[in-house]
């Protein structure tokens, strides 16, 4: 492939595992398979030195990723929308519950 998209992220759970060392191994593999570009999704706020441990293990797996990946594109969306997501799923439910 001449692309790979890495969307993987969690909100919970081994942030250091998922979100660092599982960015780095993204990398590497996409490296070492001679992909041409590499898009990893961050989030907003992501830094090594985050108060957060999510901020913290995103600004880390950025990292990662330039290491394995010097050219790697990063995107650092604020919100990621999907089936499972916590807002607009929140709001689609509170729309349909109101009257009207």
């Amino acid at each position: 492939s001449d692309l790979v998209v890495n969307l993987v992220g969690i909100l919970a759970g081994d942030f250091q595992r998922i979100q660092v060392e599982g960015a780095r191994i993204v990398a590497e593999a996409a490296k070492t398979a001679g992909v041409t570009h590499l898009v990893h999704i961050s989030a907003i706020g992501a830094d090594p030195a985050s108060p957060s441990a999510y901020g913290r293990s995103k600004g880390e797996g950025e990292a990662a990723v330039r290491a394995a990946f010097p050219g790697a594109t990063i995107l650092r969306p604020s919100i990621v929308f999907g089936r499972e997501d916590q807002f607009i799923n929140r709001f689609a439910k509170m729309v349909a519950s109101a009257p009207i």
